[in-house]
């Protein structure tokens, strides 16, 4: 009831009057009853949607036509190779527990909400072993051959033409022989060249 008027004067509205009785009535009279719509009833004729999102996993689809006061549960999984990232409700991150890790519910529902679901990828047993170097630059260094200290030595190649050791004793024999051949001859005509004088 938004007001009540009764031959002209407005009543107290707040006492929830609900009837009126006209007493010893010896003239005419006048009553106007107004109504309004209850904003609390009105509200409670809304409805409202939660828009859903996710990557690289499923999800309960977006739901809409939610109405005042219900209760939704959202559900959602990643896809294989892929674990739990984030969850972000209306825009804000949210700390992933044991209940909320693969379903979140809206309670009391009094306006519209969004969640976000983002999966990553799990890394591999290779990637976890493998240490992440930084390149180190690399030197360019210039090898000088080491210079031995001890002069060369120098060898004089002996004449090719020297006669073997057994040759060598032959000629010896032969040229002493022949000296004394040639000695024992001019010796005879020393001796000769003697006589005669």
């Amino acid at each position: 009831m938004k007001s009540i008027t009764i031959d002209g004067v407005a009543e107290d509205v707040s006492k929830n009057v609900v009837s009126y009785t006209f007493e010893h009535i010896v003239k005419d009279h006048a009553i106007e009853v107004v109504y309004e719509k209850n904003p609390d009833e009105e509200k409670k004729d809304d409805t409202y949607k939660i828009i859903t999102e996710v990557t690289h996993g499923k999800i309960t689809p977006s739901v809409d036509k939610i109405k005042m006061g219900e209760s939704k549960v959202i559900e959602y999984s990643p896809e294989d190779g892929y674990r739990l990232k984030s969850i972000i409700v209306d825009g804000k991150i949210i700390e992933v527990t044991d209940e909320n890790k693969d379903k979140f519910k809206f309670d009391d529902i009094k306006e519209n909400h969004t969640i976000k679901v983002e999966y990553e990828k799990i890394p591999t047993e290779t990637q976890k072993d493998e240490p992440t170097t930084t390149p180190t630059p690399t030197t360019q260094t210039t090898v000088t051959p080491k210079q031995d200290p001890t002069p060369a030595k120098t060898t004089t190649s002996a004449p090719t033409n020297i006669p073997k050791a057994g040759a060598f004793n032959v000629l010896t024999i032969v040229g002493i022989v022949a000296l004394s051949v040639v000695g024992f001859i001019t010796g005879r005509k020393y001796i000769k060249l003697g006589k005669n004088k």
